[in-house]
């Protein structure tokens, strides 16, 4: 299965999605104790973390075309509010230019940093942090049976990539 395959029968599982982004923020920042937020009402963000005086939100977009400024404006806004100082996207398409361009400039003014992180990305987290443990896997597949294949594709395309220079 190609990575355009997998990366199509991920979109539209969100809950699949938000699971592989949780397994993500364990592994690229293990200093923090990230929270699922509840599906529903969740106030613009499906994982919050606090370490001391930092406050991170993350959010897990798995959209088929790009994303764009009006589908995680409520995050940046709520984001404010709540004077979040890191915002972190997962995103399974690219941000639209423009997005990109009003959330860095939204990001300076209020002195917030973001993180983008987008399908390339996420198949290179997980060959950076070999995340093919029989443990992690064996969780996914529980919680989501009907994509067994999809999470072994998934494991095997990054095990492929060797990322062991970076």
């Amino acid at each position: 299965m190609t990575s355009e395959e997998i990366k199509e029968c991920v979109k539209g599982q969100g809950g699949l999605f938000e699971e592989i982004v949780e397994l993500f923020l364990r592994k690229e920042y293990p200093e923090y104790e990230f929270v699922h937020t509840p599906y529903h009402n969740d106030g613009g963000k499906d994982f919050f973390a606090v370490c001391n005086d930092e406050k991170i939100w993350a959010e897990a977009k798995s959209y088929d075309a790009h994303l764009s400024l009006s589908d995680i404006a409520g995050t940046f806004v709520m984001a404010d509010i709540c004077f979040i100082n890191r915002i972190i996207v997962f995103s399974l398409s690219k941000l639209s230019c423009g997005a990109l361009e009003n959330l860095s400039k939204f990001c300076i003014k209020h002195n917030r940093s973001l993180f983008v992180f987008t399908y390339e990305d996420i198949v290179e987290i997980a060959a950076r942090h070999k995340v093919d443990s029989k443990c992690e896997l064996s969780e996914l597949r529980e919680k989501f049976p009907e994509q067994q294949t999809l999470i072994d594709d998934l494991n095997n395309e990054a095990k492929s990539t060797n990322y062991d220079e970076c």
